[in-house]
């Protein structure tokens, strides 16, 4: 990252973002062999995979512990680690926002079927945010709580697309992201400022030190 533009950034991940792919690609169980073996080949066979093991110990069905994996080292610590460098670089003159979107959509059991993804019913996968983001549900109704978190995100979204950053944080209460204090906006039908720190239990320290190679 040598070469970053001073403007304001929007980024976030949710929460089941690993399991959307893994459930998409693996029909069947994964066995704890096949998984220990993935886990050797994606971070060597010492060291690293041994602590990634001992965080996510493998299951008699592994797919849910590396659905997890992925989220959280492919999507959630990757895009902090990112927050947190463009922050650096940028000595914090310019305003970074960081979002995790935690709602599982109340139509998801009519809608997540018939695009081949029943396994996202009651997760929150990849994409689920975007008939919030674009107030448009299809041929699904949302809720009348669904409808202030759409609307708030519509709100927050278009305002920053226009430049308007200091709307977010003077408007709705987004604070600037930082590596001291680490807080997100979790978006839900109440969104709420967290801190990274207290909900995280480690995790993302923990995906530092491991490094990203992706």
């Amino acid at each position: 990252m040598h070469f970053i533009n001073p403007v304001p950034l929007l980024i976030g991940t949710n929460r089941n973002e690993g399991d959307t792919f893994i459930l998409a690609g693996l029909a069947s169980p994964l066995s704890k062999l096949a998984y220990n073996v993935m886990i050797d080949a994606i971070f060597g066979i010492t060291g690293d995979n041994t602590k990634v093991k001992s965080r996510y110990p493998p299951q008699k069905d592994s797919r849910g512990q590396l659905g997890q994996l992925v989220t959280d080292y492919w999507f959630r610590c990757a895009s902090q680690r990112v927050a947190g460098n463009i922050q650096h670089r940028l000595n914090s003159s310019t305003s970074t926002f960081m979002y995790w979107y935690n709602h599982s959509v109340s139509f998801g059991p009519q809608m997540w079927p018939k695009y081949n993804f029943p396994f996202c019913v009651n997760r929150v996968c990849h994409g689920a945010e975007l008939p919030f983001v674009f107030h448009n549900s299809a041929n699904w109704t949302l809720t009348q709580e669904e409808l202030v978190l759409s609307d708030y995100m519509v709100d927050a979204w278009g305002h920053f697309i226009k430049h308007e950053d200091k709307y977010l944080r003077d408007t709705q209460g987004w604070p600037n992201y930082n590596d001291t204090s680490k807080l997100v906006m979790a978006l839900k039908p109440t969104p709420t400022v967290v801190s990274t720190i207290e909900e995280e239990n480690g995790l993302c320290a923990f995906w530092d030190e491991i490094g990203y190679n992706h």
